[in-house]
């Protein structure tokens, strides 16, 4: 798979933090989610491209996430099911990097 054994060592680090979504571009078919925890001067950082559906059952924003992925050949759900988060896509980016200083 593609992206499945790199993104379960992200996530086994990250599971647990609070997530929001930053950032959906209809137009561009792109979705930015960002997951941080107190603990952590990092946050990690999701850009997916290709969104074809978005479905959210809840917040925009919420605790203890779970993030969890299914790949398929040309696509993949990335979802939450404890919320009622999922959304499709053709692609995933993830990186670890720094939190944006405060004013």
């Amino acid at each position: 798979m593609r992206f499945r054994s790199r993104f379960d060592r992200e996530r086994a680090e990250w599971n647990g933090g609070t997530l929001h979504i930053s950032h959906y571009e209809r137009a561009h078919e792109t979705l930015r989610i960002v997951v941080s925890k107190p603990e952590v001067v990092d946050i990690w950082v999701l850009a997916l491209k290709g969104v074809t559906r978005l479905e959210i059952n809840g917040p925009l924003a919420w605790d203890h996430c779970h993030l969890d992925i299914d790949e398929r050949e040309w696509s993949l759900t990335l979802y939450d099911a404890a919320v009622g988060f999922s959304v499709d896509a053709e692609s995933v980016l993830f990186n670890v990097t720094k939190k944006a200083p405060r004013p």
